[in-house]
């Protein structure tokens, strides 16, 4: 199994610590976001990460190499990362990733348990999601029946959970999931596309199932208060 870090964006919400510096590479106490990533990864056993960069791309290489523990880092640049967004950065990495793999967007901190239960669910295509977050309109959340993902988008306040921005697909739904991907990308003519938009073709033919991790400590971040938020939250996060 693979996984795959989206770290393309220029995190305009989070200036000025983002003025010269990628999001992802912003430090959090004592090394920067990713890193907490990576340490998840390389005690989970990964040999390999792929790591989708953009904005101050370089700095990626100089600051955690080509190999960080025991993870082989594969870098891929996403040339456009103004004007896109993060379903463009995934499209790139596509052909690293052949078969199962795990995908996260690079500003999202977690605990370990997140990931130790993604793996282990033996269900094949999941997404992670919080029931016991606060759902905000304006954030990326799923309505659901069981265990199952009805809908997926922004604005889906009643009856719907929050979304980490964490997918594990298998093998045959990762092939399934970048045919419509492909589509999406060229439709959208340069346009920025989040990784969600294939969702909804891509559940008219397979199942999108869900992990609820129910109050696991996990924190996006967006901005200065996420960022104050993570930093208060890091002992509980890492633990």
């Amino acid at each position: 199994m693979k996984a795959v870090i989206l770290a393309a964006g220029t995190g305009r919400r989070l200036l000025p610590y983002t003025k010269n510096c990628p999001k992802s590479l912003v430090r959090i106490r004592s090394k920067p976001l990713i890193a907490y990533l990576l340490d998840n990864f390389s005690e989970m056993g990964f040999s390999e990460v792929v790591v989708v960069v953009g904005y101050r791309g370089t700095m990626f290489r100089k600051i955690l190499g080509q190999k960080y523990n025991q993870c082989r880092l594969i870098y891929r640049l996403n040339k456009k990362y103004s004007s896109t967004d993060n379903l463009n950065s995934l499209f790139i990495a596509r052909k690293d990733l052949d078969g199962e793999f795990i995908l996260v967007n690079g500003d999202v901190l977690f605990n370990k348990k997140i990931l130790t239960k993604l793996i282990k669910d033996p269900r094949q295509n999941v997404t992670v999601v919080d029931s016991s977050g606060v759902v905000e309109t304006n954030s990326m959340n799923v309505r659901i029946k069981g265990h199952q993902v009805l809908e997926m988008g922004r604005g889906l306040k009643e009856k719907s959970k929050r979304v980490l921005g964490m997918y594990k697909f298998s093998k045959e739904g990762a092939l399934k999931y970048f045919q419509i991907a492909e589509d999406v990308v060229k439709k959208a003519r340069g346009e920025g596309v989040q990784i969600e938009k294939p969702i909804k073709e891509f559940l008219k033919t397979e199942h999108l199932f869900v992990l609820d991790i129910k109050g696991i400590p996990w924190q996006e971040i967006d901005d200065q208060n996420d960022l104050t938020i993570a930093e208060n939250k890091l002992l509980k996060i890492i633990k």
